[in-house]
């Protein structure tokens, strides 16, 4: 995260243009998880825990970021058929919603890339 994306009171900036990169729907996936991983931070930073329901997989790429901003040892248990362990350049489909244990976790994104180069993925 920058700090400057997490600034209070300011709206979020306007959603870039399509995404061109193998992540589809990349822009408003990234704008609804940096809402949620605003909220999740601002929780996890006072002591609470954020239990957040519902939403495709894609949701986690923000909860989990805010925790993780806030409590970077923090461990992740993760439950489900599949491992959602692809990224933009890995990913057959594009789909984000297989995206957000890779997106998020150390050693799954390309030498030489960054997950901020996706669009509406800046500010992780």
């Amino acid at each position: 995260f920058s700090s400057s994306s997490f600034s209070a009171g300011l709206p979020p900036p306007p959603p870039p243009p399509p995404s061109t990169s193998n992540a589809k729907n990349s822009s408003l996936v990234g704008l609804g998880a940096l809402s949620l991983a605003k909220l999740c931070l601002k929780k996890s930073s006072s002591g609470n825990f954020p239990l957040t329901l519902g939403g495709d997989h894609s949701i986690s790429l923000g909860s989990l970021a805010g925790v993780l901003r806030s409590r970077p040892a923090t461990g992740v248990i993760w439950v489900d058929a599949h491992a959602d362990l692809n990224t933009p350049w890995i990913s057959e489909s594009g789909n984000m919603h297989g995206m957000p244990v890779g997106l998020l976790m150390e050693g799954m994104i390309p030498e030489g890339k960054k997950v901020e180069e996706v669009e509406g993925l800046e500010w992780l």
